[in-house]
């Protein structure tokens, strides 16, 4: 199973708020996490931070997953953990008040992938020619879609669709969405806003169709974003356990 990740500035941001890490374990158990922090005073950084360190200390102190019910347990744990390390660091510094970020998470064994997200980082499944969504933004803009209050197209340009409802470290109270999906000849992309918002999906499945390397793959992922504004910081972390040969 190959795996790689990359984090950009992108082109109008001062400062780099995501932060992104992937690793895999001596049972070839692969994890990904790609983190968007917000909060000023570059709290931000210090929250997107302080949770992929938090999960990459943690993975690796791991013994290897036994099943997927011991790799869903450690990722709820990760989360719950991850909201209450930013949440004391706030409280000790007063810069760093209200700071959080988003999580979107993935732990690959074998065929199976578990996939966990607070906020408005995505995971994506890739089958070799379709691209489906498997998370929903936790967002204000994307509650009144799913009420049906406004429609998918009016959520697009809304003044508001980047208002989140919960995010780690920043919610009283965080509930992650946590789900197992079926992982065979696929791969997964996990990814910041400032992937999705300025790259369409029919671009992102171009890319990923190439015969390119899974890190140039990344790279052009992040490369369309910048050409397309590069409004944001982008995050890219991908999974592949497609079963074709990459030249």
């Amino acid at each position: 199973m190959n795996y790689y990740g990359k984090t950009d500035r992108g082109l109008v941001r001062e400062q780099n708020q995501d932060c992104v890490f992937y690793d895999a374990n001596l049972k070839d158990q692969v994890i990904a996490v790609v983190a968007d922090g917000m909060g000023g005073h570059k709290a931000g950084e210090i929250a997107s931070k302080a949770v992929t360190n938090y999960i990459a200390n943690y993975f690796n102190a791991t013994p290897p997953f036994q099943n997927g019910q011991e790799a869903l347990a450690f990722i709820e744990d990760a989360i719950t953990k991850s909201d209450e390390v930013v949440k004391k660091m706030a409280q000790t510094n007063s810069e760093h008040r209200g700071m959080g970020t988003t999580i979107a998470m993935a732990v690959a064994i074998k065929n199976q992938i578990h996939i966990a997200h607070v906020g408005d980082s995505r995971a994506y499944l890739f089958d070799g020619t379709s691209l489906e969504q498997v998370t929903s933004d936790h967002t204000l803009v994307n509650e009144l879609v799913r009420t049906g209050a406004i429609s998918v197209e009016e959520a697009k340009n809304h003044s508001k669709k980047h208002v989140l409802y919960q995010a780690i470290g920043a919610s009283e109270k965080i509930e992650a969405a946590i789900a197992t999906h079926d992982f065979t000849n696929r791969m997964c992309l996990l990814c910041s806003d400032g992937l999705y918002n300025c790259v369409e999906d029919r671009d992102i499945i171009k890319i990923l169709k190439s015969k390119n390397k899974l890190p140039a793959k990344v790279e052009q992922l992040i490369k369309k974003a910048n050409l397309n504004g590069g409004y944001d910081n982008i995050s890219v972390c991908l999974i592949d356990n497609l079963e074709v040969v990459h030249d």
